[in-house]
């Protein structure tokens, strides 16, 4: 592993750790005034200024070479403006974990993933791939052997963001195919970006971009970003435009916090040791020095990010809407809305205390990942309305276009604040999955969802007929990202996006809302997922009115 350059530098120190974004870390609803708990972890520090390490997992260029290894321990390191101190101020609370490759397995050796885990360490993620060509030959073997000990798992790419190592969307299909293969719950995968490959601020946002959208589309899971702070203030200009995604964060430092950057309010995970930095202890049952992470949050809650795949096979019968229900073991309480389950962070924004239902943890993955398209939801203490699209809640702003009030589900308005957000979160979608097919209730249009934003349809003939849609509120897509309730669709669809004229055949790809055609896969390295389209929504892109969600 690499380390990312060490400067002095004036800094803010991150003063939160738990945010909603991480209420994977949500504590179970325990009472009348039980609510999400503040974060259990060390006050922030400040500091005017001082060093302050950030660094790099293992490259496999010349994979896991013990002369990149010596290099990064052998990396001068001076005191910073913290407090003194051996390593971060610790945190009961803090789940600990560290993160592998090939580099932990000298001469074939293996791990013993039981002792890791009765010296404390709650999870591990696993290095899959790099770029387009390197898998780690230990990948599965560390996943099983860690699940088989009762550690958490999940596994991440190592980026390279150059045209020779393979374009964006084919690097995140090449890793999406190792994280998918290894099935079973996971944490989400991640995205270790470090090197720019060359390209520029811009070019490196793009590419980022790409990659984090394919990424999500072909595994179901909303991608952590692993970086370093000042990587990602001198070579991605300190963008604020990635905040939707988790972080995890390399920063060595004796302050109470890392420090913060990127418009991220709070980390998810921490990397605060490369195993070498203030020489800790070494971790039992791993031979070679190892990165040690810390969670926001306690094994438990860690747990609510280990998610495997929802089956849907559960009845009504069995799980009516507006049922309570608990998995036997684990904290969270969720009310059943379209066979789904809704997080409740509080008793009191559903009413006060009800009774529950415990359920196993099989009996919970028969339930939907999302709520049955066409819920109604009335989130909770405030009154306003939604219906699911997609998965996505879509606002409603009068009953009156539906015919009247409708039957529905009162939840907690956290659950739809979060939508789109990891563990607890995760059953309700931030934005319509694509192809999601929308009429809307006043004026009887219809749009299909293409990278989160409506795009119009002129014929049902485009689509060889009638298919399933959902009939929501005009005024969610005629209003569609410009704030609130109205975040839930994009104006344009996100950067990346690959369209397909149903009438044409002709390929597109989404650049700053502009739909720009692709003459051959090849270009993109291979055929990509895409969402087929009413070529006359390409055709007329900039024009008014239902034509505007392409420029």
């Amino acid at each position: 592993m690499r380390p990312i350059p060490t400067r002095r530098r004036s800094l803010v120190v991150a003063a939160a750790v738990v945010t909603t974004l991480l209420t994977a870390a949500a504590p179970a609803v325990g009472g009348a005034t039980a609510g999400v708990r503040a974060a259990d972890a060390a006050p922030a520090a400040s500091s005017d200024g001082g060093q302050l390490q950030s660094r790099s997992m293992m490259p496999d260029g010349a994979p896991d070479s013990p002369a990149a290894v010596a290099q990064r321990q052998a990396h001068a390191r001076t005191a910073n403006a913290c407090a003194a101190g051996s390593a971060p101020a610790a945190s009961g609370s803090q789940a600990l974990g560290v993160d592998v490759a090939s580099y932990q397995h000298p001469n074939g050796a293996a791990i013993d993933w039981g002792a890791a885990a009765r010296s404390g360490q709650s999870f591990v993620v696993v290095k899959a791939t790099e770029g387009t060509t390197y898998s780690n030959p230990y990948l599965t073997g560390d996943v099983n052997g860690a699940r088989a000990a009762g550690i958490y798992t999940g596994a991440y790419h190592y980026a390279r963001p150059s045209s020779a190592a393979g374009s964006a969307a084919a690097q995140a299909s090449y890793f999406a195919r190792a994280y998918n293969a290894l099935h079973g719950n996971l944490l989400p995968p991640v995205l270790d970006l470090e090197t720019t490959g060359g390209l520029s601020a811009a070019q490196l946002i793009d590419w980022t971009h790409t990659f984090l959208y394919q990424l999500q589309s072909l595994t179901g899971r909303v991608p952590v970003i692993y970086t370093g702070p000042y990587f990602w203030i001198d070579n991605m200009a300190n963008t604020t435009g990635f905040t939707r995604y988790p972080l995890w964060v390399a920063h060595y430092t004796t302050c109470a916090q890392p420090m913060a950057f990127g418009g991220w309010k709070s980390w998810t995970f921490w990397q605060y040791n490369d195993g070498a930095y203030n020489n800790p202890p070494a971790v039992p049952g791993i031979g070679q020095s190892v990165d040690r992470n810390r969670f926001a949050g306690s094994k438990a809650q860690l747990a609510a990010l280990n998610i495997g795949a929802f089956h849907g096979t559960a009845s009504r019968s069995a799980f009516p809407d507006g049922s309570f229900v608990r998995v036997d073991g684990a904290a969270p309480i969720y009310r059943i809305a379209g066979l789904a389950p809704v997080y409740v962070s509080n008793w009191a924004n559903v009413g006060g205390p009800k009774p529950v239902k415990i359920i196993s943890v099989e009996q919970f993955y028969t339930l939907r990942a999302t709520p049955l398209d066409g819920t109604f939801l009335n989130a909770s203490p405030r009154g306003s309305v939604y219906r699911v699209a997609g998965g996505a809640p879509l606002v409603v702003t009068n009953w009156a276009k539906f015919g009247g009030v409708k039957p529905y589900v009162t939840v907690d308005a956290a659950a739809v604040d979060h939508a789109g957000q990891n563990g607890v979160w995760s059953h309700l979608n931030a934005l319509p999955a694509d192809g999601t097919f929308l009429n809307c209730a006043h004026s009887g249009s219809v749009y299909r969802v293409a990278g989160g934003a409506p795009l119009y349809v002129t014929t049902w003939s485009a689509f060889g007929g009638v298919k399933p849609y959902t009939t929501v509120d005009d005024l969610a897509i005629a209003y569609a990202g410009r704030g609130g309730g109205y975040n839930r669709l994009n104006y344009y669809p996100a950067d990346g996006t690959f369209l397909n004229g149903a009438q044409s055949g002709a390929v597109y790809q989404v650049k700053g809302g502009h739909a720009s055609h692709l003459s051959s896969w090849s270009l993109v390295g291979g055929i990509q997922p895409y969402t087929t389209v009413d070529q006359a929504a390409i055709n007329n892109a900039g024009k008014a009115s239902f034509w505007s969600h392409l420029r």
